[in-house]
């Protein structure tokens, strides 16, 4: 296994200090880091073109799982290699279907939500055969609308992305060796004077905020009602499977808490949460911004990943 293997961190006095010294260097500089790490997994992939044909991609909400997927698409084709994706979603059952909780609601997480066989077929036949058809689901109609025939040659490279990518049920046992699992997440905590004040997994909860209250008109208490059962569906179907990957992938970007607190930090405060069972970890969050100075948006680059949580992303 290749990359991070656990947590790193990074110290809030340190921060603050180079973006005083250099702000438009340390940016690219943490542009760099993450771009790097993109790049040896590319290495990795066209090192073993069309032994490892299918690359799987999975990791946790709001890890840059869609831009890195389309960053891999554009170095590969910079190599002359050609690639398509998979949306896992696409493999998705009728909610009817899904596994029922002790609760009486609906699994929405679990593995069992997709279409395994399905599944396991289309890949087998991209391996053997060189083609095969995927279903396309729409999510506003709840069902699968329709197929889309993908048809590749030896060298092509499939890029399939989804949050359970990495699970082994995905895959024909006889095949595994022909797939290149990649695992994308925050893997970086911050601290302050011995005291983790920013976890990787919080910079993963404000990237959600923010993405969600400008790209799906979601407030941040609703975010936040939803966020519990997101990190135990994470703990229960994602992390679990971290051993499979050949390759981790840290997309912290070492100046986010700047940005967000120029950017998030205003609006939780503008936020009523009086009355909210989310007051105290709201009042967490900012009491933790206000310890990161300023970055602007502006100075964020138009082909960063960070561009996915951020207001101008299209």
């Amino acid at each position: 296994m290749s990359s991070m293997q656990s947590a790193s961190t990074c110290f809030v006095h340190e921060l603050n200090q180079n973006a005083k010294n250099d702000l438009q260097g340390w940016v690219a500089s943490c542009e760099q880091r993450y771009r790097q790490q993109v790049l040896a997994a590319v290495h990795e992939i066209v090192s073993n073109t069309g032994k490892d044909r299918i690359v799987l991609m999975a990791g946790p909400s709001s890890s840059g799982k869609t831009t890195t997927a389309q960053i891999l698409r554009e170095e590969l084709k910079d190599r002359g290699v050609d690639s398509v994706t998979v949306s896992l979603d696409d493999f998705y059952l009728p909610p009817d279907c899904f596994p029922v909780l002790p609760n009486g609601k609906y699994d929405y997480d679990a593995v069992e939500c997709l279409d395994l066989p399905r599944l396991r077929a289309c890949f087998s036949e991209l391996i053997i055969e060189n083609r095969t058809v995927v279903p396309r689901f729409d999510f506003c109609q709840v069902r699968q609308v329709g197929e889309r025939e993908i048809v590749v040659d030896d060298d092509t490279v499939v890029i399939a992305e989804g949050i359970h990518a990495l699970n082994p049920r995905l895959i024909s046992p006889d095949l595994a060796d022909r797939f290149f699992r990649i695992y994308i997440s925050t893997q970086t905590d911050f601290v302050d004077q011995g005291e983790v004040v920013l976890s990787a997994r919080d910079l993963r909860l404000l990237r959600r905020m923010l993405r969600d209250y400008y790209h799906r008109n979601s407030s941040f208490n609703n975010t936040l009602d939803m966020w519990g059962s997101v990190c135990a569906g994470e703990d229960k179907n994602i992390r679990p499977f971290m051993h499979e990957a050949d390759f981790l992938i840290d997309s912290t970007h070492q100046y986010e808490p700047l940005l967000y607190h120029q950017s998030l930090f205003p609006l939780l405060v503008d936020t009523k949460w009086e009355n909210s069972v989310h007051r105290e970890k709201a009042e967490r969050l900012q009491k933790a911004l206000i310890q990161f100075g300023y970055l602007p948006e502006d100075i964020v680059p138009k082909n960063s990943l960070i561009r996915e949580f951020l207001r101008d992303f299209h």
